[in-house]
């Protein structure tokens, strides 16, 4: 985690929601590790208890593909905590960042060319449920896509 992203900030950015830890003692080690890649579209935390509760009291569940399904049924703290993760505490490391500069100068000097951000098209930012800070008119456009999207034929 720490060589790709700024762990400090991490840490600094979250103190006040979540307690964390940079290891965990040997108490809580867990040799098993299960991963299920097949979820749901609508799905709850209750589903998710009801249908791995054994697997979460055994070891460590990675649960593939569940970020953008269990936005539409979280709880509102948690929906907010989760947003606050993926869009202000998540800051990549300082040797990350200077490669990002190096590359963006020498595109810079050879020029012309063309960036996309593929992270911020619109359908994502509706998958997600987090607010865009662009302002006020961003939000309402990704609500009433988040509408639309549940009572539409597309699945998100």
């Amino acid at each position: 985690f720490s060589k790709i992203f700024d762990a400090d900030h991490f840490k600094g950015t979250l103190q006040a929601d979540v307690r964390i830890v940079s290891s965990l003692p040997s108490t809580h080690l867990v040799p098993k590790q299960s991963v299920e890649r097949k979820i749901p579209h609508d799905i709850s935390l209750g589903w998710i208890s009801a249908r791995f509760f054994k697997q979460l009291n055994e070891g460590v569940l990675i649960l593939k593909g569940l970020d953008s399904k269990l936005w539409k049924n979280l709880p509102s703290d948690l929906q907010k905590l989760r947003c606050k993760v993926a869009f202000h505490a998540l800051r990549v490391a300082d040797p990350v960042h200077d490669i990002g500069n190096k590359l963006a100068r020498k595109m810079w000097i050879e020029g012309p060319f063309i960036s996309l951000h593929l992270r911020l098209e619109k359908d994502v930012w509706i998958r997600t449920g987090c607010h865009t800070g662009l302002g006020p008119v961003f939000d309402r456009i990704i609500a009433d896509e988040q509408v639309f999207s549940r009572i539409s034929h597309w699945k998100i």
